[in-house]
């Protein structure tokens, strides 16, 4: 689950999963969340440590996500008789803010773990840049776009072998233009 919302130029994601947002920020990518997978050193810690000792590692390591909605049966572990102090599948969110400068700041896209099970974001910020670039100033298409992302995506997965891939571009300017010149930093 991901939930982005922008206010003035206060942007502030919610994740809770292997989901991702990303700004593009003058072509380069810049992670508005972070993938909430045991194969991340943070959330493995956290995970270990709600486990008290009930779950080995490589238990714990083979599990998609460290934190969804579902998987009941990893928030009611429990140590003999007593119940964890905590869950090690959780459902609470990471919640991120940050502040967008719209002199830099292009778009942001939403994705789900199938999305990049095969592309980096730099690759999918890179994609989604290009195909604008490649687009008139006044009809770039962000929905064409996201599909175009979405297909490509998919060509990259190995057959029979597909995930379910999602994207959703939200445009920050009114158009992506190829500056000669870097804006200044405040």
């Amino acid at each position: 689950c991901l939930v982005l919302l922008l206010i003035g130029v206060l942007c502030v994601t919610a994740n809770l999963g292997a989901n991702r947002a990303i700004l593009s920020r003058q072509g380069r990518a810049v992670g508005l969340s972070r993938d909430h997978t045991p194969q991340d050193t943070q959330e493995l810690a956290r995970m270990v440590a709600a486990a008290e000792g009930t779950l080995d590692e490589s238990i714990l390591r083979g599990l998609g996500v460290s934190r969804a909605f579902g998987r009941i049966e990893f928030k009611l572990l429990s140590s003999g008789t007593q119940r964890l102090k905590s869950s090690v599948i959780t459902s609470l969110p990471e919640v991120r803010d940050l502040h967008l400068d719209f002199r830099s700041d292009e778009f942001i896209l939403l994705g789900s773990d199938g999305l990049f099970e095969h592309l980096g974001s730099k690759e999918a910020v890179a994609f989604v840049r290009d195909k604008l670039l490649a687009m008139p100033v006044a009809a770039q298409d962000v929905q064409k776009v996201a599909e175009d992302l979405v297909n490509h995506a998919f060509s990259l997965q190995p057959e029979g072998k597909g995930s379910h891939v999602s994207a959703v571009i939200t445009a920050l300017t009114r158009g992506v233009v190829q500056q000669a010149h870097p804006p200044s930093p405040k």
